[in-house]
């Protein structure tokens, strides 16, 4: 399921027509190793957050919920004053 779409093609320094991944890979490639274990931790958050992305969207809802009900909490008092 290696599908390259035309959107994940970017041209290089070089006038090369490259994708996302080949792009990724020739940048990782010359970095130190502490900035290749960043890349590696940051690659691996993003998969976390796509299997808690439901999870994500309904605490976001109830956050919100939670703050609106704040917000309008503090302007009845606001009023009472």
């Amino acid at each position: 399921m290696n599908r390259v779409l035309r959107k994940s093609t970017i041209s290089s320094t070089r006038g090369e027509i490259m994708t996302v991944e080949e792009v990724l890979m020739e940048k990782v490639k010359v970095l130190p190793p502490n900035q290749k274990q960043e890349v590696l931790d940051f690659v691996e958050n993003l998969e976390g957050k796509k299997s808690n992305d439901k999870e994500t969207d309904t605490d976001s809802a109830i956050d919100e919920v939670f703050a609106t009900r704040r917000e309008l909490l503090a302007r009845l008092a606001e009023g009472v004053k």
